[in-house]
């Protein structure tokens, strides 16, 4: 903008500025300048952050997110523009994303229910290590487990505290390592079928969780042993509060379950 000595000219410049900016034609007063000058930064933040998403995302055709978000610091760009909805690899996805804004998986911006491999040797589909090290993920609205086997898709989640709801079928096999190092997480609801092995090995789930595991095992006879791994924690708040281990175990037992109590 030219000098100008004529204040009424100044003002009226950096008013045209401030419409140029905004793209609008209203009238600016002066004693709307500060509001104006926030207007400008939020349009280009706004701008900045559909660039970078539009890219990114490829302008939400993207379904490849292969390592997409692995090692990430940066805590500027905010949470994902578009849906993430994974029709293809997904390895190492979120491995040790340290974006503190992406604290919580929901279902209306992650889909991650294909994250998983077709057989036991994690190599078909190559979908593993999803959210491994995702260390500020605190909570998971629907991890919508399908069948297939998920390796290491949790592990070192250690914010980890609450999975609202997750979904199992009798295929779903949930590995050893899925939930190892999640140290905080206390609080799930399961749906679905569990009729595999599941391990809880470092995390003190509470006795409401206990009871939903419990509702949802399968209790169909099966020529395989699955076991149920708890921390000893978890299965003395479960009896305190309800009292019928012993029985649910017997029950259990009897349809090839085992309890492995750590």
């Amino acid at each position: 903008m030219a000098k100008n000595n004529n204040l009424g000219d100044f003002l009226k410049g950096i008013a045209d500025k401030f419409r140029s900016k905004l793209g609008t034609a209203d009238t600016i007063n002066p004693q709307n300048f500060e509001d104006k000058i926030d207007a400008v930064y939020e349009a280009a933040a706004q701008k900045a952050y559909n660039d970078f998403w539009d890219g990114f995302q490829q302008n939400g055709k993207r379904t490849n997110y292969e390592y997409a978000f692995a090692r990430w610091n940066d805590t500027g760009t905010g949470e994902p523009k578009y849906k993430i909805t994974l029709d293809s690899n997904s390895t190492d996805a979120m491995m040790f994303c340290r974006n503190a804004q992406i604290t919580k998986i929901t279902a209306d911006k992650y889909d991650f229910s294909q994250a998983h491999c077709e057989d036991a040797g994690y190599s078909v589909n190559g979908h593993y290590n999803t959210f491994f090290g995702c260390s500020n993920l605190e909570k998971i609205e629907d991890a919508g487990l399908k069948s297939g086997y998920y390796y290491e898709t949790f592990r070192g989640c250690a914010k980890l505290h609450t999975i609202a709801i997750l979904r199992f079928n009798k295929a779903t096999l949930i590995t050893t390592y899925c939930f190892t190092g999640c140290t905080a997480l206390k609080n799930i609801s399961f749906e679905g079928t569990v009729g595999k092995s599941i391990s809880f090995l470092d995390s003190p789930i509470s006795a409401d969780s206990v009871k939903s595991l419990l509702d949802h095992l399968d209790t169909a006879d099966s020529d395989s042993e699955r076991t149920v791994t708890v921390k000893t924690a978890s299965k003395t708040a479960y009896d305190e509060k309800y009292g019928d281990w012993d029985a649910k175990a017997a029950e259990f037992t009897a349809h090839s379950w085992t309890f492995a109590l750590v």
